[in-house]
């Protein structure tokens, strides 16, 4: 985006409790007392502009795949309930286990192609994986629990389609993916009035705001099953600071003279994250590395450059990198004579 003014941007995790307590205090300061959510403050350094709070868009799919997990399944903390219906993980290993049934009618043809064990029977470490908890909250598993034909899994149905869209609008992250993909979310945007903010501010959070409302207005219950039936706190804040900040945002940078587009997928930390797995990797079984191992390691990584490619089991997928082919004797392009 050249010529463009920086507009700084704060991304923010949720992760455990405490760490999302201080979180919470930190832009909490930069607010009024009465304020019920913080996304923004004043930028001193660049006077009428902004500093937006984003929490890392894909994070936020993992803590809410980590919220349904938890509904009936792991540790039971939460007990999630939408329009009476139950949100239960239970469902989701059902289906994986009815597209896996030989007695099916179309048998080898499943619907859940790219679902594993890994996907349904999580460990710490796969519970860091993005891919896989993109995978479970996907339009493909909404599809399939539907093909099902069982009227009690419509909650869950309804959080994994909005949950899909969600990633979709915050995830384009090129000029062509929506056409090759064939879907419109995935688009850059280009308009200040495209049809998807309205979907976020109005469907998205409406959608939220709804459940925890109905949560909240349940009878006969104390106060913490109340809070056990809707998502976390800490998801709930993460998900409308980021879907307001972006919104913001995003109108702002496509005003800018010279924005013909803005990728959404630009606002969250793959980037950051492949970078230090690239240094946990340099630094091998040495867990605390001193400021100059760590200086010296900056050094070798710049000059490696993109001949390393990020960590393969590392919590994020890899970028899109051109494939250095060094069989390839093409010689390279003379500069032209001056005649």
């Amino acid at each position: 985006m050249a010529g463009v003014w920086v507009v700084s941007c704060l991304s923010l995790k949720f992760t455990r409790h405490m760490e999302a307590a201080r979180n919470v205090r930190f832009y909490k300061i930069h607010g009024d007392d009465d304020a019920q959510l913080v996304y923004w403050t004043t930028n001193n350094h660049r006077p009428g502009h902004k500093i937006y709070f984003i929490s890392d868009v894909p994070h936020l799919v993992k803590t809410t795949r980590n919220n349904l997990e938890n509904s009936g399944a792991n540790r039971r903390t939460r007990n999630l309930h939408y329009d009476g219906q139950e949100i239960t993980w239970r469902h989701i290993v059902s289906v994986y286990e009815w597209d896996l049934d030989p007695q099916r009618v179309a048998l080898g043809m499943r619907k859940l192609i790219k679902l594993k064990t890994d996907h349904v029977h999580l460990t710490p470490s796969l519970r860091m994986r993005v891919n896989l908890a993109a995978q479970v909250l996907s339009n493909t598993m909404s599809c399939t629990l539907a093909s099902q034909g069982r009227h009690d899994t419509e909650g869950t149905r309804k959080l994994i389609g909005m949950m899909d869209r969600f990633f979709d609008c915050l995830n384009v992250k090129s000029a062509r993916q929506g056409d090759r993909t064939r879907k419109d979310d995935l688009k850059p945007y280009r308009d200040v009035e495209d049809a998807r903010f309205t979907w976020l501010e109005k469907e998205f959070l409406g959608y939220l705001h709804r459940w925890e409302q109905q949560a909240q207005q349940t009878p006969g219950v104390t106060k913490d099953v109340k809070n056990r039936m809707c998502l976390s706190k800490q998801t709930l804040v993460g998900l409308r600071m980021t879907v307001l900040s972006f919104i913001e945002l995003t109108k702002t940078l496509l005003q800018e003279e010279g924005v013909t587009y803005v990728l959404s997928d630009k606002f969250n930390q793959d980037p950051l994250e492949q970078h230090f797995s690239k240094q946990r990797r340099r630094c091998g079984a040495n867990e605390n590395p001193t400021v100059m191992e760590y200086g010296r390691n900056e050094v070798n990584l710049h000059v490696m450059g993109e001949m390393l490619r990020a960590v393969r089991g590392g919590n994020v997928g890899g970028r899109a990198q051109v494939p250095i082919d060094y069989n390839n004797d093409t010689p390279l392009a003379k500069r032209p004579r001056n005649r």
